[in-house]
């Protein structure tokens, strides 16, 4: 699936989980979690994008709740590790997808208290 297209489908899911069924940010991550399940045990570029989008819309809205959402954070820097995004991503694509990275790794630094 085109980055562009599995992020929209991936951001359109939250919002509508969370607006239609009236759930919590942590509930919405967590159900997007469930509805990608797929994409997240490919362990490819898809399990990235899905991983990165949810957790930007949880940096966005409620960062504090990204203290929940660790494991998914690791899971997805070992992907990145695995993953160069220069041969799986375009240009343009790879600069969206650092950003929302960087928005998260800027939002667990600030927000999440280690321990």
């Amino acid at each position: 699936m085109d980055y562009y297209q599995l992020k929209y489908l991936v951001t359109e899911t939250f919002y509508e989980n969370m607006l239609d069924e009236n759930y919590t940010i942590g509930q919405t991550a967590g159900r997007c979690f469930v509805e990608f399940y797929e994409e997240l045990h490919e362990n490819n570029i898809e399990s990235i994008i899905v991983i990165s989008t949810i957790l930007a819309r949880i940096a966005r809205h409620e960062p504090t709740k990204l203290k929940d959402f660790l494991k998914e954070y690791k899971e997805m820097l070992e992907l990145l590790q695995r993953i160069n995004l220069d041969e799986s991503l375009k240009e343009e694509e790879r600069k969206d997808i650092l950003y929302d990275i960087g928005c998260v790794r800027t939002c667990i630094k600030k927000y999440v208290k280690k321990e």
